[in-house]
């Protein structure tokens, strides 16, 4: 199994304002998704998203985004980096479908799961694609 080493994820050639701005989109993104999964109710607007697209559709767009914004800002010089990006992306849903055993109106549901990894493993395979078509194109 490799690790992820130091190398691999130092941002020391990345000007610190990148490194932060890199930190801040995943951290946002993780609070947005975070707050979504931990509500019990929503706004009218986004009941209305909820209602139009379905929660199956914004599970599944929220943890392959989390997929791609993770490769984005700490996997990409990482060989393996789709991988971590997706382990990060399951243990962060399942984390949060956890949590809401502990929220009024809310449960655990492996079907909301099997979503997130769905949206986890296209968005890997596509990251995937994705670096491969680069490599043709050097």
């Amino acid at each position: 199994m490799s690790f992820i080493t130091r190398e691999e994820i130092d941002t020391s050639s990345v000007p610190f304002h990148r490194a932060v701005m890199r930190l801040f989109v995943v951290a946002f993104f993780m609070a947005f998704v975070g707050y979504m999964s931990l509500r019990s109710s929503y706004p009218g607007v986004i009941q209305d998203l909820f209602n139009t697209l379905g929660s199956v559709v914004l599970h599944f767009l929220a943890y392959s985004g989390l997929t791609v914004i993770y490769f984005w800002a700490f996997l990409r010089r990482h060989a393996k980096g789709h991988l971590w990006a997706a382990f990060f992306s399951i243990s962060y849903g399942l984390a949060l479908e956890v949590a809401q055993l502990w929220i009024p109106g809310r449960s655990f549901s492996l079907g909301d799961l099997a979503v997130n990894c769905l949206g986890v493993a296209l968005a890997a395979m596509g990251i995937v694609g994705f670096k491969g078509l680069r490599e043709v194109g050097k």
